[in-house]
């Protein structure tokens, strides 16, 4: 009966550490920034209706309440779901009926790792063109 409760014991700290361990890696991987590395992109949003990610960033940024926004010309970014609320206020498809589009400018930190950091959303311009819809 003892061997069973260690063998229970160490089950759930296992269960519990390992997770855990995920979430401290990915922090320091995707929340390091380099010094004084900050980037500016700017482009036209493209609204993509059926976003499956399922890469480590992925999984990681949406437990933090992060969204991926793709804009033309730029790498994908990610940025806060309340900033996301902001681009998708309306429909594309109501809004390709209507002629119009957004461009944004995103800034965000280079990270040590490579990536590129969680960005803050700027001001939006209203573009007089279709906007780009895919699935």
């Amino acid at each position: 009966m003892r061997r069973l409760l260690a063998m229970v014991k160490w089950l759930l700290i296992t269960v519990v550490r390992v997770p855990l361990l995920w979430f401290m890696v990915c922090w320091t991987l995707y929340r390091m920034p380099l010094w004084n590395a900050d980037t500016t992109y700017v482009g036209a949003i493209h609204y993509k209706f059926i976003e499956i990610d399922l890469s480590n960033r992925g999984i990681f940024e949406s437990l933090c309440g992060n969204t991926l926004v793709r804009l033309e010309g730029q790498p994908e970014l990610y940025i806060p779901d309340s900033d996301m609320q902001r681009l998708w206020a309306e429909s594309p498809h109501d809004m390709r009926v209507k002629g119009y589009t957004y461009r944004v400018q995103v800034t965000a930190a280079r990270l040590l790792s490579g990536g590129i950091g969680v960005g803050q959303v700027g001001p939006l311009e209203r573009l007089q063109q279709a906007p780009h819809i895919s699935k």
